[in-house]
């Protein structure tokens, strides 16, 4: 998913920085280790309205459940357990 630039190198998606090849740029990109949560414009719009006013009715519940969801994907791994 690299972007490719002007001068014939290329851009990572997420932070912006130049590599001669896109392998490089997507090897930037997957050390992110982001996560993409699929979200309706309903539910983006309810999120944005809860940071900016704080009153949790403006959340809607699909929304809550969609990154609970996503929230156990990204939990530490105990050291133990590996």
């Amino acid at each position: 998913m690299a972007i490719p630039t002007k001068g014939g190198k290329y851009r990572c998606f997420h932070c912006s920085k130049v590599y001669p090849d896109p392998v490089a740029a997507d090897t930037c990109l997957a050390n992110h280790n982001l996560i993409y949560v699929p979200f309706t414009m309903a539910e983006i719009k309810s999120l944005i309205s809860f940071l900016y006013t704080k009153n949790e009715k403006n959340l809607l519940e699909s929304a809550i459940k969609t990154l609970l969801k996503y929230n156990t994907l990204r939990q530490p791994v105990d050291e133990k357990r590996k």
